[in-house]
């Protein structure tokens, strides 16, 4: 996520604006507005899932030098040792980064990116109010909005494949932790411009005119549910491809350790 689909796919990280986020992560396409009817499969490619690739290339156009992305307000370059607070994403925390090589573009209410500069694609991404849907991100019924329902629901998915969740405090809020892949059965499960061999939404926001994240390819993720006051805050550590998973989560506990929310 994620990643449309990255570039999609924006969920999953798209370019941190999609439309879809209608934002996106950077370098993550962004995800295709969902044309099929709630509940379908979205089994129809445009080309046999066997000619697509398993993974899309990371990006090579994101900007290293903090610069926000158009239209939104942003931290920048993210110094160490620095204390950082958001100022519009709806559950503001503070925060500090261990080493430098960190990057923020976007801090908007519905979400906040922190980017490792030199692994393009990988982010850590905050999202309020998380919503569970099906593989084309339309709202699955009768799924709650806690902590514990969205977890239980990410656990008994069978298109996912996903550790049993632990508990966590997470800047004084405490919540539930799992980590999440494919599972190895998922095929064309997603969107039919999917451009990669499998593609799953499993997140939407409140609204869903503002954001939505999903899974695709080999990407590995972790995810931290949080209970707040005024509803859950998702935390989603996203390796563009798997293979930088264990370092990225190694960075990404560090930053977590330092979050306080307000």
């Amino acid at each position: 996520m994620p990643h449309t689909f990255r570039a999609l796919w924006s969920p999953t990280r798209c370019p941190a604006t999609r439309p879809l986020l209608r934002h996106t992560i950077p370098g993550k396409p962004r995800r295709p507005r969902a044309s099929e009817a709630p509940g379908s499969t979205g089994t129809a490619t445009a080309e046999p899932t066997s000619a697509l690739p398993i993974d899309l290339p990371r990006p090579t156009d994101i900007p290293t030098d903090g610069s926000c992305e158009q239209g939104h307000v942003c931290l920048g370059l993210l110094e160490p040792g620095t204390t950082y607070t958001t100022t519009e994403f709806a559950a503001q925390f503070s925060f500090t980064v261990p080493e430098a090589g960190w990057q923020n573009r976007v801090d908007a209410g519905h979400t906040i990116q922190l980017l490792p500069i030199a692994v393009p694609g990988d982010v850590v991404v905050f999202f309020p109010d998380p919503r569970a849907t099906d593989a084309l991100g339309q709202y699955e019924a009768g799924i709650g909005s806690s902590v514990q329902d969205l977890a239980t629901w990410l656990v008994a998915n069978p298109l996912l494949d996903v550790t049993p969740a632990t508990a966590v405090t997470v800047g004084g809020l405490t919540g539930l932790r799992m980590d999440v892949r494919l599972a190895d059965k998922t095929h064309n499960s997603g969107p039919t411009d999917c451009p990669v061999q499998a593609c799953l939404v499993y997140f939407a926001g409140s609204d869903p005119e503002s954001w939505s994240y999903g899974v695709i390819g080999s990407e590995a993720q972790r995810i931290y549910l949080l209970t707040r006051p005024e509803g859950v805050v998702a935390i989603i550590v996203d390796s563009w491809d798997g293979t930088t998973f264990d370092t990225l989560a190694e960075a990404s506990d560090a930053i977590l350790a330092s979050v306080t929310f307000k």
